[in-house]
This record gives C-alpha cells, structure tokens and sequence, in this order.
C-alpha cells in the first residue's frame, strides 16, 4: 500500500522500532537503531533547521553529509553522559552508523514510504580490520590465581570468568542463567540468546566441579526458575555487576585489554585450535549464519602461526656459520696436535 510522502520521519521510526520489537529483537539491538537512526535525525534539525523531517529528507546527500560529519568528529562527542575522547570516530564505529540507517532504508522501501532504495546510492564506509589479542594459556592461569574461591563472590566471579572464555558465552547470557539451566549429570548449560532463543552447550569438568560447588554452598535452597549466580546481596546478578567484574580484573592483573566478549574470541579461538570444524563451531557460538564463524578460522590459523614462532633465515644461517666455524676450529686444532 502506498504511504503518504509526509509521513514523519520520527513517528516512521517509532513504527520500524515497533517493528523490532514484535520481531523479538533484543532490546540490546533496539536501543542500536533507536541511537543511532535518532542520532541521523538529530542531525537534520541540527544542521537543516529541520524540526520535524519527513521521509522525503532521509535523501542520500543528507545521508552522505551525516556519515561525512560524523567522520570528522571525535570520539563520544554526541554522548551526554560520557567525556569526549580526543580520538577520531573510528571506521568501525562510523560503519555501525551506516549499518543503522541501511536497515532502517530496507525497511522505510519495503513498505512504501520511500520510491527508492536510498542506501544503495550510498557507498558504505570500510571498516579497518583490527586483530583481536586472546589471552593466552599463561594469561588465563594468572587470572585464575586471583580469584578466592573460598568466598561466594570470589567463586562467583570464577564461574563467570570461565563461562566467557571457556563456553564463549555473553555477558546477557551469563546473568540471565537460572539455576535449573545447568545439568550437572549431563554437563550441558541452556542459554539464552539475544533473539529470546536458548541453545544447549556442553561444559567442562572445570565449570563443573566449580558451579556444583557454588550450588551447594550459596544455592542449595534456591528454586529451579531462579538465578544461579546473584549479587552480593543475593539478588539477580546484572550485566554491569559482570563489566565492573571485569574492569577489576584489568586493576588487579595489568591486562588491559580483558573484558567479557574477549572471552567469546578466545574461546572461539582455542576451539578452532583444537581441531573443531567451523560448523562445530557454528553449534558452540549460536550463530544463525556461518559468516561470523568464519572469522574465526581465520583467528585460529593466525595465532597457530604465531604460536608457531619465526622460521628465520637469517637465524638458520647463523647457527650454519657457527657450526661451520666449530667444525673447521676442530681440524685446526687435530692438525696442530
């Protein structure tokens, strides 16, 4: 059905929110289009005096004057409650604004409100690659050592640590776990996905022994539909109490670069390492589609070659010189003797 051209491009994202949400979205991934589509029409009222755009402003010119602008700018510069950081916006960054405004494109000519698909005349910003550092067996063991398991928060932020880099799941996965989620007979975990979805992962004898412990101890009287791990006051468990967690880690430790979704990274890695199929792998991530798998095989080969060390030439040829050398001071010394 054909929509009237001057339709309100705010209420139009009111509706594709609407949308989302009917679709089971995350609300992690609503509040994405809500920021950065909202931050596209911020912009037209800014920089156009445009106090109530229509569909007919989201246009490619304004489109590419926004992703332009945004190129330039620094760091948080939009964010009301973070400081503005001195560097640039990051090609990544600048690429989850474009990414945004594309599904909310698709969207706005699907169902009439536009002629055209606009971002198809829109060239989308590359996003630079950047290599992700896991943590490394030594690493891993350092930050074990720091953990009291002898206390219920120590323990507590064990388990989290190794549902992360050992079972590669999310912070949201992770706090939203009831107790009747883990069967310790069959060593399996059921995990919510960002989708509303649960998969069933199997566990190691690690997190085993360590969440049948837990239970005993801190959970024993706990019902089956309620939160296996809990804050300090014994209430549900919170995905900032897990990134506080986790910046304490980098106090604690040095290692600057840890955080929970470096977790998903390493695991995915190891698991490759160990000889996993990118369908296995595939399974173990909960991913829909085995594009995101792929990255990984790619990460596994990488840090098998460094792990690998240098095959140096150079180095080869100076061990040959120095045996050649010993060998001929040899002779020399035979002769004289």
């Amino acid at each position: 059905m054909k929509q009237p051209v001057n339709s309100s491009l705010q209420g139009c994202l009111e509706l594709f929110l609407d949308r989302c949400e009917s679709e089971n979205l995350s609300p992690a991934t609503i509040q994405f289009y809500l920021g950065n589509i909202g931050r596209f029409v911020r912009f037209l009222a800014d920089e156009h005096n445009l106090e109530n755009p229509s569909v007919e402003d989201f246009k490619a010119e304004y489109i590419k004057e926004y992703l332009f602008m945004a190129k330039s700018s620094k760091k948080w510069e939009a964010h009301l409650q973070i400081k503005t950081k001195k560097e640039k916006l990051s090609s990544q960054s600048l690429r989850t604004y474009a990414r945004a405004l594309r599904a909310f494109g698709n969207w706005l000519f699907m169902e009439g409100f536009i002629k055209e698909n606009i971002l198809e005349l829109v060239q989308l910003p590359k996003a630079s690659k950047s290599y992700k550092v896991i943590l490394d067996d030594s690493e891993i063991e350092t930050i074990m050592k720091t953990f009291n398991t002898k206390n219920k928060l120590g323990m507590r932020d064990a388990i989290i640590f190794i549902l992360a880099f050992d079972c590669g799941i999310r912070q949201g996965g992770i706090v939203n776990l009831l107790i009747r989620d883990v069967d310790l007979k069959a060593k399996t975990i059921s995990v919510r996905l960002k989708g509303g979805d649960i998969t069933c992962l199997p566990i190691g004898n690690t997190l085993v022994k360590q969440i049948r412990e837990y239970k005993v101890k801190y959970r024993s009287l706990g019902k089956e539909n309620e939160p296996l791990l809990t804050n300090n006051l014994g209430g549900k468990l919170t995905e900032n109490a897990v990134k506080k967690m986790f910046t304490k880690l980098k106090k604690t430790t040095g290692i600057e670069r840890i955080n929970c979704h470096l977790g998903r990274h390493t695991f995915a890695t190891n698991y490759m390492m160990e000889g996993h199929s990118q369908q296995e792998l595939q399974l173990a991530l909960a991913h829909e589609s085995e594009f995101m798998s792929k990255n990984y095989v790619h990460l596994a080969k990488r840090a098998t070659f460094l792990i690998a060390g240098a095959d140096s030439h150079f180095d080869k040829m100076l061990i040959n010189n120095k045996d050649k050398k010993m060998a001929i001071a040899k002779v020399q010394d035979k002769v004289l003797q």
